[in-house]
């Protein structure tokens, strides 16, 4: 059962730290003073579980910003060809009829 426990410890170690790796990719800030506490603490599964949780909120909010970000960008850029096509065709158009 001990066997199990530490490699069921394990894995939520390489989870953890994959997700504050994919959080310093993103920029956020992670602090790496509180790992003693986590590693060594007596409730060490909740406090690194809520970490965690806390991690994979932060770096869903990130993508989100970022999406949030180019979709605006977009969004505009889409209006822009929009606004020039049907001005390219209006000025086609009374160039056409002028000349008649």
């Amino acid at each position: 059962m001990e066997a199990l426990d530490d490699i069921h410890k394990g894995f939520l170690l390489l989870d953890w730290l994959d997700l504050r790796s994919r959080s310093a990719d993103l920029g956020l800030f992670v602090n790496w003073g509180d790992d003693n506490k986590i590693l060594h603490g007596d409730d060490w599964r909740d406090l690194m579980k809520k970490e965690m949780s806390d991690l994979k909120e932060s770096i869903r909010d990130e993508k989100n910003k970022r999406w949030q970000y180019w979709e605006l960008r977009l969004k505009v850029l889409t209006a822009i060809g929009v606004a020039l096509t049907g001005t390219i065709g209006a000025t086609i158009g009374l160039i056409a009829m002028l000349r008649k």
